[in-house]
């Protein structure tokens, strides 16, 4: 290992409490639970919500923020108890419902300050969810049935949700603005906590959501006009004006007026894992997060983020992509190879770079990229068709495939180029050092057929003899045929 890596470095890694606007982490028990705890809880505070009725006390002990576990609880209907003494960090709030009723459920809430006018285009949701539907949910209205973790308050608006889109709570889906666009997030295990994020974006005139879960993007970003995306509060544990009520545990629920990275995303779900809260003190956990980061994604993957505890051993890597290669780390790591050993000692970030090859391990003229992700030829074989003539000529000088043997017109052409060529001995160049010229022999001959040849001059039509920044040049006008044939002739100058 590089001494290098020993030694501890500064961190450039964000801190996630930056543009941290709102988080609850349901520790304090009844509405204190559902407080702010961005700022002391002075603005964007919760209200208990059942149905469009907010600000009322949970109807079912044990629900609403504080809940401390319960291994036998019996939801909104005492029948059979599901387990829900499986926390994540500290407490959790807990949410149940009645399928009898759209409107009926205990413990969600709704936040009136969280609005499209508040989050602009560039903001994050994140949370943890464990659903785990009561006994007494076997109602056969589905839409009732379907659990949602967050959505807008408003009446038909669900530029920002997410939850089930089915009776049995396994298949999750993702919504931005209304029906512009959706993410399926597919099916997730009833009875695990499990992370959500949706990043958004602005781009031009839309906004674009990103969906992670578990900490791994799911799908590709769909996007939305930003016209669409008009909410005017949030509910955490319930969809729209209270119905499709959550039917599980929420924690660590935390909204950011910014977009956040993928390794933020990685971060938030590694703390989670840990049972450490958004804003902990790593350090005082002993623990640090590790980001490697790249700053040419598309050229090549790097390796090694993670949370690790202070002193542990992480392996930092960078693979490129074909056609690329590594070009180092950032400062203080660039003496660093592509795969090296890092001690942990803090929190930091580490960015690797990567370039297109452009060396020419064959010398035929073209890059290790042209050939591998232009032209498709060998970079390690300058005659990729084996027709004699090399990759780069082909492509920068006779425009024929290099993929496409002309073996048999190089040979024919061989074999008449001047009754086989110039020989070794024959003098194609001379120089008069009376009057100090030189004189270069060659005779142009053109072709319909390959059986008859045809002498060309400066006085045959269509034919011009000029120069042009130093190079002689014959040019002759492009024949009406569909093939015709072309030949230099070298003769010994008199």
């Amino acid at each position: 290992m590089a001494l290098g890596a020993m030694l501890p470095f500064a961190s450039a890694h964000a801190d996630l409490g930056s543009g941290l606007l709102a988080y609850y982490n349901f520790e304090a028990a009844g509405t204190a639970g559902i407080a702010n705890q961005v700022g002391g809880g002075a603005t964007h505070n919760g209200r208990y919500g059942s149905g469009t009725t907010y600000d009322v006390t949970p109807a079912i002990a044990g629900s609403g923020a504080g809940f401390a576990g319960d291994v036998a609880y019996a939801g909104a209907d005492a029948v059979t108890g599901t387990d829900r003494s499986v926390l994540l960090v500290g407490n959790a709030l807990n949410v149940a419902k009645d399928d009898t009723s759209a409107t009926a459920g205990s413990g969600w809430f709704n936040v009136p300050t969280l609005s499209a006018a508040t989050l602009g285009s560039s903001f994050a949701i994140s949370a943890w969810f464990y659903l785990q539907p009561d006994a007494d949910n076997i109602g056969a209205v589905n839409d009732v049935l379907r659990d949602y973790v967050f959505e807008p308050a408003d009446t038909g608006n669900f530029d920002v949700s997410f939850g089930t889109n089915d009776a049995n709570g396994s298949t999750f889906i993702s919504w931005i603005g209304g029906t512009s666009g959706a993410q399926n997030a597919g099916s997730l295990t009833n009875g695990l906590w499990h992370h959500v994020v949706h990043v958004f974006e602005p781009s031009g005139a839309n906004t674009t959501l990103s969906v992670y879960i578990n900490g791994v993007k799911v799908g590709p970003t769909v996007s939305t006009a930003t016209a669409n995306m008009d909410f005017t509060a949030l509910n955490f544990g319930a969809a729209r004006t209270g119905t499709r009520v959550f039917d599980g545990m929420l924690d660590e629920v935390a909204v950011w007026g910014r977009s956040l990275s993928a390794n933020e995303v990685i971060e938030l779900h590694e703390r989670g894992r840990a049972s450490l809260a958004v804003t902990a003190d790593l350090a005082a956990a002993n623990k640090a997060f590790v980001s490697v980061e790249n700053a040419n994604p598309t050229m090549g993957l790097v390796f090694g983020t993670g949370l690790y505890e202070v002193g542990e051993s992480a392996l930092i890597e960078a693979s490129p992509n074909l056609g690329h290669v590594f070009t180092g780390w950032g400062a203080p790591f660039d003496a660093e190879a592509e795969t090296f050993s890092l001690t942990v000692a803090e929190t930091v970030t580490i960015t690797g770079g990567f370039a297109q090859d452009t060396a020419d391990d064959d010398s035929d003229g073209l890059t290790n990229y042209q050939e591998l992700l232009v032209y498709f030829t060998n970079p390690n074989e300058a005659d990729s068709d084996g027709d004699l003539v090399n990759d780069g000529a082909e492509v920068n000088q006779t425009q024929t495939d290099p993929l496409e043997s002309q073996l048999d017109a190089v040979n024919y052409i061989m074999a008449n180029l001047g009754g086989g060529g110039p020989g070794p001995g024959d003098t194609v160049l001379t120089r008069n050092a009376e009057n100090n010229t030189l004189t270069l022999k060659l005779k142009a001959a053109t072709s319909t057929t390959l059986a008859g040849w045809s002498f060309l001059t400066s006085e045959s039509p269509g034919v011009t003899v000029g120069n042009s920044l130093g190079d002689f040049l014959l040019q002759v006008a492009g024949p009406a045929e569909d093939k015709r044939f072309f030949q230099l002739q070298a003769v010994e100058p008199e």
